[in-house]
């Protein structure tokens, strides 16, 4: 079988609907997504070699669509050029959220898990401040995706709208990857939980 690589990427940001978007492409019968999620290869797992992403390709069964939700993929300096090296015709997209609010919601998760501090104190911490406020500088880093691909490779999304209208978000998704626009996936306006504390 001729393993193919993603057609899109969901880049990110981390805390703008990435869970739901994965689940809701997930369910399309046209997508294909690996159950590993996210799965990180282009900034986390770079050194693991494009053999160990194939990998996670091998259950695809000629689905139009080949799909990898890393929301970590949009801050990482070097990801836009390893990811035009490899799968140079994907669509990229993106969801931004208010960073403010998309910092918080961040830290909200990770506060029990690692930071043991108020959002002001990680906030002056170098190292928190890297993973809470770095992914909200959307300007750069959009422009650094796009020294690599055309702009009607890239989708920008922004939470609100998902916020509003999950619906046509979807379908508007659906549509840049080339499939059926119309398919109603059953997250449709559920929230989903997952173990992390206020997760969307």
């Amino acid at each position: 079988m001729n393993i193919k690589l993603p057609t899109f990427l969901h880049a990110g940001a981390q805390r703008s609907a990435s869970t739901w978007t994965y689940n809701a492409l997930k369910d399309h019968p046209e997508v294909f997504m690996p159950e590993k999620e996210p799965m990180s290869c282009f900034d986390c797992h770079y050194h693991k070699g494009i053999s160990w992403y194939k990998k996670h390709f091998r259950k695809q069964d000629e689905e139009k669509a080949i799909g990898d939700e890393s929301p970590g993929y949009i801050k990482h300096p070097l990801a836009p050029k390893r990811v035009a090296e490899t799968i140079p015709n994907t669509k990229i997209i993106f969801c931004l959220r208010n960073p403010i609010e998309r910092a918080y919601s961040q830290w909200w998760t990770a506060e029990n898990a690692w930071t043991s501090t108020t959002f002001e104190r990680a906030l002056k911490r170098h190292s928190t401040n890297d993973v809470f406020i770095t992914p909200g500088y959307y300007n750069y880093h959009i422009s650094q995706w796009e020294k690599y691909f055309d702009k009607d490779q890239i989708k920008i999304k922004i939470f609100d709208d998902f916020v509003k209208d999950n619906k046509a978000y979807i379908q508007d998704l659906y549509e840049f990857i080339g499939v059926n626009k119309n398919y109603i996936p059953d997250v449709l306006n559920k929230k989903i939980k997952t173990n992390e504390k206020n997760r969307t």
